[in-house]
């Protein structure tokens, strides 16, 4: 008989199964958007920041550990930023949906 697995050991494997998903999705559905390098880290990307800019302050924004940028691929950097651009439309997302929530109180 095989053995149950504990919610947590279950939130893990789903954890791991939504990842690669979004992962498998942005390579072929957003990461031919971005079509970064290296040398762009020091290209402007609005009108305030560079790319590095850019992705210090979403670090520290959301809390995230400074990646090694030296140590990704071109496809790794697209990669980041593309998650990076991700984590802004959910906050975007969540702050609509409290907005909303305080119009209707």
């Amino acid at each position: 008989m095989k053995e149950l697995i504990s919610p947590e050991q279950a939130n893990e494997v789903l954890d791991k199964y939504i990842n690669e998903k979004l992962e498998e999705y942005m390579k072929q559905n957003v990461l031919p958007n971005y079509n970064y390098t290296h040398e762009d880290l020091n290209t402007k990307v609005n009108d305030d920041e560079t790319l590095l800019e850019f992705i210090r302050y979403s670090e520290f924004l959301f809390r995230l550990e400074e990646a090694d940028l030296d140590q990704l691929t071109d496809e790794g950097l697209n990669m980041y930023v593309a998650k990076i651009d991700l984590m802004y439309a959910y906050q975007s997302i969540a702050e609509q949906g409290a907005y909303a929530d305080i119009k209707e109180q």
